[in-house]
Order: structure tokens, then C-alpha cells, then sequence
């Protein structure tokens, strides 16, 4: 099969074809070292419509603004401030939706460290466990590149299923580990990313999480330009034991306003995820049948 030969705006607008198809098809095609202009056929009769999907943010400020996280997203901060939680708490959440079927690719926690966080997140968060058969976690190897990657992706997932998000955590660890020239193979993940989810209109979605370098950009230039939603995290003063008041700016957002300062947040280790409050609650449950956490928005 020719992938190449199913690229086009008619192939991502059939309903022919399931999300998960569409997905798999853009992934393995924006590998390639050449594809096809496409020509777009603009139809003056029929209003546009934003018909990117959105998975769940696990913050309000994003939910209001935004209806959530969509396209390619990217998660900017130094060391140690969140963005691991907020990736998986994100994933978790997307995966319980049962709308989404979600790869995790984690480059710095090892099994053990995954599972405790799993389980204090469904400890905190029950009607998550929804997330069973749609999040796939895949610890990254040495050695790996794109290519390694949507072979895993196509070994979890199912084509005829809804829509792909794919997790990179993080996205340098993920480059130092592939043993390649780091800044080059930094951009080659990046254009990767950005090539799938813009031929797959999101069907192939992404949540990248990224070091920033000293100007306070993503390493290596590039992913914060091509991203759809840009979040920039950075930790402020500790406070209590395992609630840390991290600063969050939502520096871009191409399908909606609202970007600028977000407000702290207080990451609460024993839950798993990120609250706006300082005086900590238990937070509410985002999955499908069930009340949202964000109703009270």
C-alpha cells in the first residue's frame, strides 16, 4: 500500500475512513523525504469550522479558552516544575474520555515510578480507570527514532479506532537517547510532529513536553513555532511539602484567544495533578458518563 497515496484534504474529510486510519496514514507518510503539494479547493458556499479535536487540559484556564488541549501541543519549563504530571494527568484524562487512544513515550521514569503515579492518580481519581484499554505507555530505548516510534504506535493502537495522541516526555531525552546529532534529530521529532498532525487534521494529535533553553524557549528553536497550543510553566517558591505554585502562561493558541497569563497553579504531588486553589481538594473525575471536573467553570 502507498500511503502517500491517500494524503489529500478528500481522504481527511471522507468518513470513510476511521480517525485511527488516519492517523496511522499521516504518521508513517511524514517520514518520508518527499511528499506531494496538495492544492486546496476552497469551497466559497460552506462557512468554516474548527473541527480540530480537543482532548482534556486538566486546567481551567486552558478549558475555558480553549476547549482544551488540540493539534500540537507543547508543555515549555525548566526542570522539575510539573510538566511530566501535567502530560499525564492530560493523557489520563484523554484516555478515560474513551474518545482517544493515547501512547505515552517516557524517556526519564522508569516502570516503577510510572506506576505509582498511575496509582495515585486513580486513588485520587476512580472514574479514570475508564482510561483501561486506551493509554499505552512505552518506555523509549536507546537508539530510537521517528520511524522506531510509529512502529510502536501502530503496534498499540488500532486503525479502526478513534483518534491518536501521542505523548513525547520528554522530547530532549527522547533525542539525546537516539544516539543521533541532537539539535537535528530535536527538529526532525518537531517536524515530524507538526507534519502528521497538519495531514491527519488532528486525527494524529500530540503533547510534547520540552526543556527550555536560557532564553526561556524550546531547545533546538522550532517546537514552539509550529505548536497549536504553547504552555510555558515556571516554578515559583515552595511552599508546603509536595504543593509547589508553578506560573503558567498559555503563550500560543492558534484556533483561540486568551493567551497571556494563566494564574499559579499548586502542583499536588499526592494527586497527581495540577489545582488552582491553594487549599487543596480532592479533584473532580473528567471521563465519559460522568460529571466533568471543569462543570463549575
Amino acid at each position: 500500500m502507498n500511503l502517500s497515496d491517500y494524503v489529500g484534504p478528500e481522504f481527511y474529510d471522507s468518513k470513510k475512513w476511521q480517525p485511527g486510519f488516519k492517523a496511522w496514514v499521516a504518521l508513517s507518510t511524514s517520514l518520508r523525504e518527499f511528499t506531494s503539494n496538495q492544492e486546496h479547493k476552497i469551497d466559497f458556499d460552506k462557512p468554516a469550522e474548527d473541527n480540530l479535536p480537543r482532548f482534556p487540559s486538566t486546567l481551567h484556564y486552558i478549558e475555558r479558552q480553549c476547549g482544551g488541549f488540540y493539534g500540537l501541543t507543547v508543555l515549555l519549563g525548566a526542570q522539575k516544575c510539573g510538566k511530566t504530571m501535567l502530560a499525564l494527568a492530560s493523557c489520563i484524562e484523554a484516555a478515560a474520555t474513551m474518545t482517544w487512544q493515547v501512547v505515552y513515550f517516557s524517556a526519564e521514569l522508569d516502570e516503577h515510578e510510572i506506576s505509582l503515579r498511575l496509582k495515585r492518580y486513580f486513588d485520587a481519581n476512580p472514574g479514570s480507570l475508564d482510561c483501561e484499554h486506551f493509554l499505552h505507555v512505552v518506555h523509549v530505548g536507546k537508539g530510537q527514532g521517528p520511524e522506531d516510534l510509529v512502529t510502536d504506535i501502530e503496534s498499540c493502537t488500532d486503525p479502526e479506532g478513534p483518534p491518536i495522541l501521542i505523548c513525547l516526555d520528554s522530547i530532549n531525552t527522547i533525542a539525546e537517547l537516539s544516539g543521533r546529532e541532537y539539535l537535528k534529530t530535536l527538529k526532525d521529532y518537531a517536524l515530524w510532529a507538526m507534519m502528521s498532525r497538519r495531514m491527519s487534521n488532528g486525527a494524529a494529535s500530540f503533547l510534547i513536553v520540552s526543556e527550555t533553553n536560557v532564553g526561556g524557549g524550546a531547545k533546538g528553536g522550532k517546537l514552539e513555532f509550529w505548536g497549536d497550543v504553547v504552555v510555558k510553566m515556571k516554578k515559583a517558591s515552595d511552599t508546603n511539602t509536595g504543593i509547589v505554585p508553578v506560573k503558567m502562561d498559555l503563550t500560543a493558541s492558534r484556533r483561540t484567544g486568551g493567551e497571556g497569563f494563566m494564574g499559579t497553579y499548586y502542583r499536588n504531588m499526592a494527586r497527581g495533578r495540577f489545582q488552582k486553589e491553594e487549599e487543596i481538594e480532592a479533584p473532580r473525575i473528567v471521563s465519559a458518563g460522568r460529571s466533568n471536573w471543569y462543570d463549575d467553570l
